[in-house]
């Protein structure tokens, strides 16, 4: 295994402890991270720390590391745009290509606030 280069960190634990059910489960985390991670990569390309990000947000870093800690699809559309915007130019930043289902959660549903119908007096 000397001078080996994998593609993955799944790769490398199915070499190193031919266990393929923990690659795959690897694979599978790795994959609900992609947006993400690839934001992070650019924050870090850019030599920017998350205290500057939360700056440019308006945020704590605490927030940013939320962020950056939560999956793809955990992520609103408005907080995967406003980190966008917060790394600055992004012409060089492309997201992977990704499925919208991946990243866009339903609408939870509001619970109704209706009074309940006063009871007819006979």
């Amino acid at each position: 295994m000397k001078n080996t280069t994998f593609e993955s960190a799944a790769e490398l634990v199915t070499a190193v402890t031919g266990d393929t059910q923990i690659a795959e489960e690897m694979a599978r985390q790795e994959k609900e991270r992609e947006l993400i991670h690839s934001l992070m990569l650019a924050r870090v390309a850019r030599n920017l720390t998350q205290g500057d990000i939360a700056r440019r947000l308006g945020v704590s870093v605490s927030t940013v590391s939320r962020m950056e800690d939560s999956t793809d699809a955990e992520l609103r559309i408005g907080e995967i745009l406003d980190y966008v915007r917060a790394l600055g130019e992004s012409s060089e930043w492309q997201a992977p290509a990704v499925r919208p289902d991946s990243i866009v959660r339903p609408p939870k549903r509001i619970p109704s606030r209706r009074r309940p119908r006063a009871l007819a007096m006979a």
